[in-house]
């Protein structure tokens, strides 16, 4: 099934702008009439009729509206430090929204490289792949995030990963019912010692991943994994 981004513009009508507008007119040739479905990141699906087709927008009109569910049970919060190469780092929210994210933050550690991220790429990457993958739920997204306000922020159960301790429980242990979960994840360097220990006084989980050294990238789609692997019901 294919999805085109847009959004509703008033009770009747939606509106398909921009890039998405010109791809679904010159690439894939729809034209007035044509019936097409439009998400917006609302969890809601659209089927509009193409009524006028202009340079850089296609106004369509409302048909039918549909609610979409999510597939997993609970709510999950990846908030994971930045690369210093960008399409590392793209590459995880890319696989995130295909998997099933509701909120994503963009921390700032200790060890972290200072790269940036520019919000209109983190956004195309978001609707790319929630038209490819059926996800129709676009996450809440945070930027430049620093880690006291992420513990201070999170009303939720708290897991840190680390490479940095001993004899510490796999993370799935934790994962025991279905709730509101946030995972903490580092940089290449690590939390710092400070960081870590911030954490615990907030009541944070201190966890490990297993016996691997994974980067930073890896180990939000592993956090990710075990979560849905958890609580996202079979068919």
């Amino acid at each position: 099934m294919q999805y085109f981004w847009g959004r509703l513009s008033n009770e009747t009508q939606l509106i398909i702008e921009g890039e998405e507008s010109r791809h679904l007119v010159k690439s894939l040739r729809k034209t007035t009439g044509d019936i097409v479905r439009v998400i917006d990141g609302s969890g809601k699906i659209y089927s509009g009729q193409i009524n006028e087709i202009k340079r850089d927008k296609v106004d369509l009109h409302l048909l039918s509206t549909e609610n979409g569910t999510r597939n997993w049970m609970g709510r999950i919060h990846i908030a994971i430090a930045l690369t210093k190469r960008t399409d590392r780092i793209e590459w995880f929210i890319e696989k995130s929204v295909e998997s099933g994210i509701d909120e994503l933050s963009f921390i700032d550690t200790q060890f972290a490289e200072r790269a940036n991220i520019r919000p209109e790429r983190v956004s195309n990457i978001i609707h790319s792949a929630m038209k490819q993958s059926g996800n129709i739920f676009s996450p809440i997204v945070n930027y430049n995030v620093p880690f006291d306000k992420i513990l201070e922020a999170s009303n939720s159960k708290t897991i840190l990963f680390t490479c940095g301790e001993n004899n510490l429980r796999h993370f799935r242990d934790y994962l025991t019912e279905p709730g509101s979960y946030t995972f903490l994840i580092g940089p290449e360097g690590d939390f710092s010692p400070a960081e870590i220990l911030a954490a615990k006084e907030k009541g944070a989980t201190i966890a490990s991943m297993g016996s691997s050294r994974l980067r930073t990238e890896t180990a939000g789609l592993i956090a990710l994994a075990g979560f849905h692997f958890a609580f996202t019901p079979g068919e």
